[in-house]
């Protein structure tokens, strides 16, 4: 019987046999596919169809020096050993990228020696090898494993000795400030990142808001540079803004630049951009949903119509319920919670939010936003402007309402302000049982105990006396 050992044995022999066997046939399938007339065709998977879709994207007239440069590079991989970047064709297209500027190679590739057995490693590692005759930012070798040429170029071109200011093709203005911070890019980030953060910087951005600035959508950004510029200015004078809501006004700034080409960032402020960007969200969301339709049937729970008189001017409060995710967002909006996320509890009808209103003339004011389990019919909670406790006026009218049709009596008008979902709800309840439970439980043990005592005490004392006795 074949032991795990034995059967070990024989599976490295069998991966070395492979790996012969792959280093004997790739030189030969690589000369040939290199001198053939190299029609264009799809990779299907195999070493072959790869090899032969890369060369068949470089014109044996016109990129000579590309195929040659390619050819070189398979091999030199080969006689080392790479065989992990051969096979793979993201690593192969990293060597096609490298091979488009073959023709500005600073050292031999025939002497460049692997170093570690890492694939990400040794393709860097030939690729500083091949370009940097000067120190290059490490960050910048990771443009060779993407699509954008010109960001490969500028690493050719750091490496035989330019600045940054003299890069072909940079989109932004560089200023020797950014110029040091482009060179000092920690590993990690993308070149439009890259250069998103040293413009920050450069306009006198803190760390965190240019690393902000960084990773938002600003570095997505590739035209109308006049105007975008004018943002990271802005955003690089700003002490901090949240990351989401950056997001949000770059949303609405995009939408504005599209809309009115002569929008511009001039005498504009944090707080009132902020509060245009929200009133734009809030009008796309309202829209969207408009031509969604999101709506819900009704908990067929009543709603509420009191009217009392006070100086002599009718006051009317209204207990209205919100049936569609428009209402539930403007609910949100104007009592500044997030009742707008419950449309799905509303839509599967495990809840029912219902609006407080107090209506006097021709207008209204929201007081207090409800949410009722439909089945139990129990008030889950209710919330103020901003999450805050009712107020007297208003607790006054939800218990005329509970008492009309007839709802569950909770805590819910002193619970603290932050929100209780009903799952929380649920949770607690168990809580509340198991803590019963443990009190009781300890009641027992107690009762348990003394009487134990009592029994031991009779029996000594009894014992006592009959001593005596005899």
């Amino acid at each position: 019987m074949e032991t795990l050992l034995e059967k070990k044995v024989l599976e490295t022999k069998d991966q070395t046999k492979d790996i012969a066997v792959f280093a004997n046939k790739y030189v030969t399938l690589v000369e040939e596919i290199y001198t053939a007339n190299n029609k264009p065709q799809g990779y299907t998977g195999t070493i072959a169809s790869m090899l032969w879709m890369f060369f068949s994207k470089m014109s044996k007239k016109r990129n000579t020096w590309k195929r040659k440069t390619f050819k070189n590079l398979l091999l030199s991989l080969h006689n080392q050993g790479c065989y992990t970047i051969l096979r793979r064709i993201e690593y192969v297209e990293v060597l096609s990228n490298i091979s488009s500027f073959g023709n500005r190679f600073v050292r031999n590739i025939e002497n460049w020696h692997k170093e570690t057995y890492v694939a990400e490693d040794q393709l860097l590692s030939l690729i500083e090898f091949c370009f940097a005759k000067y120190d290059v930012p490490k960050f910048l070798a990771s443009s060779f494993f993407e699509t954008q040429k010109k960001h490969m170029l500028w690493y050719v071109q750091l490496g035989i000795g330019k600045s940054v200011k003299s890069l072909s093709g940079v989109e932004i203005a560089i200023t020797s400030r950014m110029a040091h911070e482009f060179r000092h890019t920690p590993k990690g980030y993308s070149v439009p990142q890259a250069l998103r953060r040293a413009q920050a910087i450069g306009y006198g951005a803190n760390k965190e808001m240019a690393e902000a600035i960084a990773w938002s959508g600003l570095s997505r950004i590739n035209r109308n540079e006049e105007f975008w510029n004018t943002v990271v200015q802005f955003f690089a004078k700003q002490k901090e803004v949240p990351f989401d809501k950056m997001g949000e006004i770059l949303d609405y700034l995009s939408f504005s630049i599209r809309e009115h080409s002569d929008f511009s960032m001039r005498g504009r402020t944090l707080e009132a951009l902020t509060r245009q960007s929200d009133e734009w969200h809030r009008r796309m969301y309202m829209q969207r949903n408009a031509e969604n339709d999101v709506g819900w049937k009704s908990s067929k729970i009543k709603q509420l119509s009191y009217s009392t008189l006070e100086d002599e001017v009718t006051i009317t409060y209204k207990i209205v319920e919100l049936l569609n995710a428009q209402e539930l967002y403007e609910e949100g909006y104007d009592m500044c919670h997030c009742v707008a996320s419950y449309v799905d509890e509303c839509f599967s009808g495990t809840s029912a939010i219902f609006s407080l209103r107090k209506y006097t003339k021709d207008s209204f004011e929201k007081l207090v936003t409800i949410e009722v389990d439909p089945v139990s019919r129990e008030i889950i909670q209710a919330k103020s402007k901003h999450n805050e406790a009712l107020s007297k006026e208003a607790e006054k009218i939800v218990e005329i309402w509970m008492k009309q049709v007839n709802l569950k009596q909770e805590e819910y008008l002193y619970t603290d302000q932050y929100e209780v979902r009903p799952e929380q709800h649920d949770q607690m309840n168990v809580f509340l049982d198991r803590t019963t439970s443990m009190q009781e439980t300890s009641i027992d043990t107690e009762i348990s105990a003394k009487t134990i005592f009592f029994i031991i005490y009779a029996i000594v004392k009894l014992m006592i006396v009959l001593s005596q006795i005899v």
